[in-house]
């Protein structure tokens, strides 16, 4: 089953300009659906062969000129996925903080966190 493109969940919560703001999103893979709001965290795998990181939701909206959704994420990194690797200055629950604007159509891989 193919994954369909993300849909934006609840009414508009502001408008700027061009730009229409939302609250959250539904997205399905392999038949699940699954609603993410804003501050929400959930994993991210920026590559199919990469380790997943930690994403933060901080921004929905749509450009109503060019018909695109945006989003603004957070991404929390361990030092091991870092190019430079964990050094001798690193605690042991040490993460890196990267803000992400992503301004094309990048689709990120999200994985469901199962409860124990």
């Amino acid at each position: 089953m193919e994954a369909q493109p993300p849909q934006f969940v609840g009414p508009p919560c502001g408008q700027y300009g061009a730009h229409t703001f939302y609250r959250g999103f539904r997205y399905t893979k392999a038949g699940k659906s699954r609603d993410i709001s804003l501050g929400e965290f959930f994993f991210v795998r920026m590559s199919a062969d990469e380790d997943p990181c930690i994403g933060e939701l901080q921004l929905l909206s749509s450009n109503r000129n060019n018909d695109l959704q945006l989003s603004a994420l957070r991404l929390y990194f361990l030092p091991e996925q870092t190019p430079d690797g964990r050094l001798s200055h690193h605690g042991e629950d040490v993460g890196s903080v990267v803000e992400s604007f992503p301004e094309n159509n990048i689709y990120f891989e999200i994985c469901f966190l199962k409860a124990i």
